[in-house]
Protein backbone atom coordinates (compact mmCIF):
# COMPACT_ATOMS: atom_id res chain seq x y z
CA UNK A 1 0.00 0.00 0.00
CA UNK A 2 1.58 3.29 -1.10
CA UNK A 3 1.85 6.26 1.22
CA UNK A 4 -0.03 9.46 0.62
CA UNK A 5 1.91 12.16 -1.17
CA UNK A 6 1.79 15.81 -0.14
CA UNK A 7 -0.86 16.33 -2.81
CA UNK A 8 -2.77 13.34 -1.47
CA UNK A 9 -2.74 14.71 2.07
CA UNK A 10 -3.94 18.07 0.74
CA UNK A 11 -6.79 16.34 -1.11
CA UNK A 12 -7.76 14.38 2.00
CA UNK A 13 -7.65 17.52 4.17
CA UNK A 14 -9.84 19.33 1.65
CA UNK A 15 -12.46 16.57 1.75
CA UNK A 16 -12.43 16.47 5.57
CA UNK A 17 -12.79 20.26 5.75
CA UNK A 18 -15.74 20.25 3.36
CA UNK A 19 -17.58 17.53 5.25
CA UNK A 20 -16.78 19.07 8.65
CA UNK A 21 -18.26 22.41 7.57
CA UNK A 22 -21.31 20.74 6.03
CA UNK A 23 -21.97 18.74 9.20
CA UNK A 24 -21.44 21.87 11.29
CA UNK A 25 -24.02 23.68 9.16
CA UNK A 26 -26.48 20.81 9.54
CA UNK A 27 -26.07 20.83 13.31
CA UNK A 28 -26.41 24.63 13.48
CA UNK A 29 -28.99 25.02 10.72
CA UNK A 30 -30.85 27.56 12.88
CA UNK A 31 -28.10 30.13 12.28
CA UNK A 32 -29.11 32.89 9.82
CA UNK A 33 -26.46 32.07 7.18
CA UNK A 34 -27.89 28.56 6.85
CA UNK A 35 -31.56 29.56 6.62
CA UNK A 36 -33.26 27.78 3.73
CA UNK A 37 -29.99 26.22 2.53
CA UNK A 38 -31.01 22.65 3.28
CA UNK A 39 -27.89 21.76 5.25
CA UNK A 40 -29.25 18.34 6.35
CA UNK A 41 -29.80 17.52 2.66
CA UNK A 42 -26.24 18.61 1.86
CA UNK A 43 -24.93 16.10 4.39
CA UNK A 44 -26.33 13.40 2.09
CA UNK A 45 -25.58 14.92 -1.32
CA UNK A 46 -22.04 16.19 -0.68
CA UNK A 47 -20.31 12.87 0.18
CA UNK A 48 -22.00 11.21 -2.81
CA UNK A 49 -20.55 13.84 -5.13
CA UNK A 50 -17.13 13.85 -3.46
CA UNK A 51 -17.02 10.05 -3.49
CA UNK A 52 -17.44 9.64 -7.26
CA UNK A 53 -13.74 9.73 -8.18
CA UNK A 54 -12.55 7.68 -5.17
CA UNK A 55 -15.12 4.96 -5.90
CA UNK A 56 -14.18 4.91 -9.60
CA UNK A 57 -10.50 4.66 -8.62
CA UNK A 58 -11.20 1.85 -6.13
CA UNK A 59 -13.23 -0.15 -8.65
CA UNK A 60 -10.43 0.28 -11.19
CA UNK A 61 -8.05 -1.63 -8.90
CA UNK A 62 -6.58 1.32 -6.97
CA UNK A 63 -3.99 2.21 -9.62
CA UNK A 64 -1.15 4.59 -8.84
CA UNK A 65 -0.79 7.46 -8.78
CA UNK A 66 -4.18 8.50 -7.45
CA UNK A 67 -5.78 11.22 -9.65
CA UNK A 68 -5.55 13.93 -6.99
CA UNK A 69 -5.59 16.89 -9.37
CA UNK A 70 -8.91 16.17 -11.12
CA UNK A 71 -10.42 14.94 -7.84
CA UNK A 72 -9.57 18.21 -6.08
CA UNK A 73 -10.78 20.29 -9.01
CA UNK A 74 -14.15 18.50 -9.00
CA UNK A 75 -14.45 19.34 -5.29
CA UNK A 76 -14.02 23.08 -6.00
CA UNK A 77 -17.72 24.08 -6.08
CA UNK A 78 -18.31 22.31 -2.78
CA UNK A 79 -15.50 24.00 -0.85
CA UNK A 80 -16.36 27.42 -2.31
CA UNK A 81 -20.06 26.95 -1.53
CA UNK A 82 -19.65 25.70 2.01
CA UNK A 83 -17.13 28.43 2.88
CA UNK A 84 -19.55 31.03 1.52
CA UNK A 85 -22.35 29.59 3.64
CA UNK A 86 -20.26 29.24 6.79
CA UNK A 87 -18.96 32.80 6.74
CA UNK A 88 -22.18 34.30 5.39
CA UNK A 89 -20.55 35.68 2.24
CA UNK A 90 -23.63 35.03 0.10
CA UNK A 91 -25.56 37.56 2.13
CA UNK A 92 -22.82 40.10 2.85
CA UNK A 93 -20.71 40.20 -0.34
CA UNK A 94 -22.60 41.18 -3.49
CA UNK A 95 -20.12 39.67 -5.95
CA UNK A 96 -19.51 36.40 -4.10
CA UNK A 97 -22.39 34.41 -5.62
CA UNK A 98 -21.23 35.13 -9.19
CA UNK A 99 -17.61 34.40 -8.31
CA UNK A 100 -18.54 31.18 -6.53
CA UNK A 101 -20.44 29.87 -9.56
CA UNK A 102 -17.67 30.85 -11.95
CA UNK A 103 -14.78 29.38 -9.93
CA UNK A 104 -16.79 26.33 -8.91
CA UNK A 105 -17.52 25.38 -12.51
CA UNK A 106 -14.01 26.17 -13.69
CA UNK A 107 -12.97 23.47 -11.23
CA UNK A 108 -15.63 20.88 -12.00
CA UNK A 109 -15.24 21.35 -15.77
CA UNK A 110 -11.44 21.22 -15.68
CA UNK A 111 -11.54 18.16 -13.41
CA UNK A 112 -13.92 16.20 -15.62
CA UNK A 113 -12.11 17.47 -18.72
CA UNK A 114 -8.86 15.93 -17.48
CA UNK A 115 -10.60 12.56 -17.46
CA UNK A 116 -12.00 13.15 -20.95
CA UNK A 117 -8.57 14.09 -22.31
CA UNK A 118 -7.12 10.87 -20.92
CA UNK A 119 -9.59 8.90 -23.04
CA UNK A 120 -7.54 9.75 -26.14
CA UNK A 121 -10.13 12.05 -27.70
CA UNK A 122 -9.23 15.29 -29.47
CA UNK A 123 -8.79 18.66 -27.77
CA UNK A 124 -11.91 19.99 -29.50
CA UNK A 125 -14.06 17.09 -28.33
CA UNK A 126 -12.55 17.39 -24.85
CA UNK A 127 -13.63 21.03 -24.74
CA UNK A 128 -17.20 20.43 -25.92
CA UNK A 129 -17.73 17.37 -23.72
CA UNK A 130 -16.43 19.33 -20.76
CA UNK A 131 -18.68 22.27 -21.58
CA UNK A 132 -21.65 19.90 -21.77
CA UNK A 133 -20.86 18.23 -18.45
CA UNK A 134 -20.47 21.66 -16.88
CA UNK A 135 -23.91 22.70 -18.15
CA UNK A 136 -25.56 19.44 -17.05
CA UNK A 137 -24.07 19.50 -13.55
CA UNK A 138 -25.13 23.09 -13.02
CA UNK A 139 -28.67 22.39 -14.17
CA UNK A 140 -28.77 19.57 -11.61
CA UNK A 141 -27.39 21.98 -8.99
CA UNK A 142 -30.15 24.51 -9.74
CA UNK A 143 -32.80 21.77 -9.55
CA UNK A 144 -31.40 20.85 -6.13
CA UNK A 145 -31.56 24.49 -4.99
CA UNK A 146 -35.09 24.84 -6.41
CA UNK A 147 -36.23 21.79 -4.45
CA UNK A 148 -34.87 23.41 -1.29
CA UNK A 149 -36.77 26.62 -2.02
CA UNK A 150 -39.99 24.68 -2.50
CA UNK A 151 -39.39 22.61 0.63
CA UNK A 152 -38.85 25.76 2.71
CA UNK A 153 -41.64 27.73 0.96
CA UNK A 154 -39.38 30.59 -0.09
CA UNK A 155 -40.45 33.26 -2.59
CA UNK A 156 -39.59 31.75 -5.98
CA UNK A 157 -40.17 34.67 -8.34
CA UNK A 158 -37.52 36.79 -6.65
CA UNK A 159 -34.94 34.08 -7.28
CA UNK A 160 -35.46 33.91 -11.07
CA UNK A 161 -32.90 36.63 -11.84
CA UNK A 162 -30.44 35.00 -9.45
CA UNK A 163 -30.91 31.63 -11.16
CA UNK A 164 -30.25 33.14 -14.59
CA UNK A 165 -27.16 34.87 -13.25
CA UNK A 166 -25.93 31.60 -11.74
CA UNK A 167 -26.45 29.78 -15.05
CA UNK A 168 -24.51 32.42 -16.99
CA UNK A 169 -21.51 32.49 -14.68
CA UNK A 170 -21.42 28.71 -14.30
CA UNK A 171 -21.49 28.32 -18.08
CA UNK A 172 -18.62 30.82 -18.38
CA UNK A 173 -16.76 28.82 -15.74
CA UNK A 174 -17.44 25.58 -17.62
CA UNK A 175 -16.05 27.12 -20.80
CA UNK A 176 -12.93 28.29 -18.98
CA UNK A 177 -12.49 24.86 -17.40
CA UNK A 178 -12.94 23.26 -20.81
CA UNK A 179 -10.20 25.46 -22.27
CA UNK A 180 -7.89 24.51 -19.39
CA UNK A 181 -8.61 20.78 -19.82
CA UNK A 182 -8.21 20.95 -23.61
CA UNK A 183 -5.14 23.18 -23.31
CA UNK A 184 -2.42 23.05 -20.63
CA UNK A 185 -3.85 19.99 -18.80
CA UNK A 186 -4.69 17.98 -21.92
CA UNK A 187 -3.63 14.32 -21.53
CA UNK A 188 -0.88 15.10 -19.01
CA UNK A 189 -0.98 11.66 -17.40
CA UNK A 190 -2.95 12.89 -14.39
CA UNK A 191 -5.28 9.88 -14.62
CA UNK A 192 -3.88 6.33 -14.30
CA UNK A 193 -4.51 4.33 -17.50
CA UNK A 194 -6.20 1.62 -15.40
CA UNK A 195 -9.09 4.04 -14.93
CA UNK A 196 -9.51 4.48 -18.68
CA UNK A 197 -11.07 1.44 -20.42
CA UNK A 198 -9.82 2.53 -23.85
CA UNK A 199 -6.25 2.37 -22.62
CA UNK A 200 -6.10 -1.11 -21.17
CA UNK A 201 -3.50 -1.85 -23.83
CA UNK A 202 -1.18 0.60 -22.08
CA UNK A 203 -1.72 -1.20 -18.78
CA UNK A 204 -1.00 -4.58 -20.37
CA UNK A 205 2.16 -3.24 -21.99
CA UNK A 206 3.38 -1.91 -18.62
CA UNK A 207 2.78 -5.27 -16.99
CA UNK A 208 4.76 -7.05 -19.69
CA UNK A 209 7.74 -4.79 -19.00
CA UNK A 210 7.78 -5.61 -15.29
Amino acid sequence: MSRLTALGWTNLALKILIMALVVYGAIHSDLPQYAGKGMPHRVIVTPIALGFVPVWWWRSGRPQPYPNVPDMLIATPFIVDVLGLTFGWYGTTAWFDRTAHYLGWVGIAAGTGIFFSSFGISRRNTFFLTLGIGAITHILWEIFEYSLLVAHQFQLAADYADTMQDLIFSLLGSGTGGLIAAGPLYDRGLVPPEMVPQRRDVVDARRELR
